[in-house]
Parts: C-alpha cells; structure tokens; sequence
C-alpha cells in the first residue's frame, strides 16, 4: 500500500498564512468594535494598549453621540455614558459629567469653554480641563475679542459675581442683564478686550461695573455702547424725573425726562413774539441713540452736542 506524500509547498504557504493571523490579529485591537470582544488578558499577553472606544456603544450609535457645538468645521460632540456625559474635542475625551452647558468657543476658534454639573455644583471646563471653583449656577461664559482672557457669570448662596481668568469679584444680589448694540447679555468686553462690563443690582437700584469700578445707583439704565477703540463707555441712566447721561462712569448730562412743555398760548398783541428756546432734544429721551461717542458727526447725539465740551470721542 503506497503512502500519499503531502506537498511541501503547500505546506510551507499554510503555515506562513497561520503565522500571519496574530499579526492581523494584533493590529486590529485599536478598533474598538474588536477590542470591545477581546478579553484583557490576552491584550496583555500580546503586549497592546488599546485605546477605549470614544463613545459608549462599541459600534458607535449615533444615538450616543450628540453635537453640542460647531464653529466652521470644528465640531464638538458630548456623548452619554448611562446617565452622565462626556464632551469630544477632536480625540480628547473629557471626564463623565451630570450634565454639560454653555458651549462657548473663543472668537479664533482655537480655545473652547462649557460649564458642567456634577453632584449638583457646577464648574466651567476649559479645553476639557476642569476649573477648580465650584457653584451652584454657571449662568454666561464669555472669551475675550483676542480670546485671551475667559469671563463667567456665577451664581453661589450669597448672590452673583463674575470671575475672571479665575480669580472671583465681588458678589452682588444679582447681576442683571446688560442691553448692547449687539444685543442682551450678561457680561460685554470692549472691542479692545481691555474692559468687561456688566450690571448689578443692589436693593431697589442699578448699576454698571467696569472691571471692579463700580458707577453711580440709578432706578434704571438703559443701553450701553462702547467706541469702536473701546476707550469710551456711554450709558444713559434714570433715577427720579431725571435722565443722565454717563460717559466712563462719570455724568456728563442731567436733564429732565418729562419736562414742563412750553406755553404754546399767543402772547398778549402789545408782546412780541418769543422764540422757543427749548431745544428739541429735550422734549425725549432719546433712548434708541448713542450717547455721544460714535466718530462720525451726522450719528452724534443731540442729546450731548452743545451741552458738553467735547463731542468728538
């Protein structure tokens, strides 16, 4: 009986096939839809480190993975994880949050800020790096025009303050909303980045804050405006019948809201005719123009012109 010789050659090529299946094998561990199965033992014995799956799901559900900010092609996920969250920057995964808010982005797009909730205090992340101060309320974070510098709006038991870079201000009752040129909001840099403004409130009056210098009290204050440079700060205010205007925390204006109009009765015919001498910005407020500091003349403010010594900011 003649004994079958095997093939030398295709032995040779099945054992190379074999030897190349742990190499494919190992490889392919980073994928987390594979490294989701293997057991860690044997990633040990094949001497791999596999990076965990950036969401929870190992096939990366959709349903998971939710946009939480865009800013051109920047797009920033937060991902749950049972009942908390985590926030994706490119392939930096932060720690499991409560909840996360207030996605913010620096005005270049490089820097990126939110607040998170974790056993019910709330702190603000910064580039997925947790700042150390804790509250119970992250109301506005806001960067800087040259993004240098990060402002937040906080709330704690004894009230709200604004914190800058880190470091906390004073804490007020409340710290209201501020109306702009370019809309409500809490906290405002100027153009030049050099100044953040921001109004508190205190029992029954208001009042605007420049960095730490805080203005007047007034009943009310209407819309800030800043000059294109930043230099100039111009706000009108209220407190009784009277209307101020302020330029730098400092009243530059007083005049009366509702003033008494003029006699409008003819004169007797023995009188000669009198000139009404009321100027007609006087007869409103006026409240819809900027106080003075815009650079070009036909938008100046009849309010100021005339009645301050300088019109030209």
């Amino acid at each position: 009986m003649k004994t079958k010789k095997s093939n030398p050659l295709l032995l040779t090529l099945l054992l190379l096939l074999a030897s190349l299946v742990p190499l494919f094998f190992i490889f392919q561990l980073n994928d987390p839809r594979i490294s989701y199965f293997i057991p860690d033992i044997i990633k040990k014995r094949l001497g791999r480190s596999v990076s965990p799956s950036n969401v929870t799901s190992p096939f990366d559900n959709p349903a998971n993975k939710i946009l939480f900010a865009k800013n051109g092609d920047t797009e920033i996920y937060k991902v749950q994880e049972g009942d908390q969250w985590a926030v994706l920057i490119g392939d930096q995964k932060s720690a499991l949050y409560d909840a996360v808010d207030n996605p913010t982005f620096s005005p270049d797009g490089t820097r990126f800020a939110y607040s998170a909730t974790l056993d019910n205090q709330e702190f603000v992340v910064v580039d997925n790096t947790p700042q150390e101060n804790r509250y119970l309320n992250i109301k506005q974070i806001l960067f800087s025009p040259d993004g240098k510098i990060l402002a937040y709006l906080a709330e704690n038991s004894d009230g709200s303050l604004v914190i800058i870079n880190g470091v906390e201000g004073k804490t007020y009752q409340d710290i209201g909303t501020l109306e702009t040129e370019a809309g409500v909001t809490f906290l405002s840099f100027t153009p030049d980045s050099q100044n953040i403004v921001y109004r508190a409130e205190e029992g029954q009056k208001t009042f605007v804050i420049v960095n730490t210098a805080e203005g007047k009290r007034y009943a009310e204050i209407t819309t800030i405006y800043f000059s294109s440079d930043g230099s100039q700060i111009a706000y009108y205010a209220e407190d009784g019948n009277q209307l101020y205007t302020i330029i730098n925390n400092q009243v530059t204006n007083v005049q009366p809201i509702n003033p008494t109009p003029p006699n409008t009765n003819p004169p007797p015919p023995s009188t000669p005719p009198q000139a009404n001498t009321t100027p007609n910005s006087a007869k409103s407020k006026s409240r819809n123009l900027s106080p003075g500091i815009d650079n070009q003349p036909d938008k100046l403010n009849p309010l100021i012109c005339g009645q301050t010594t300088d019109c030209n900011f």
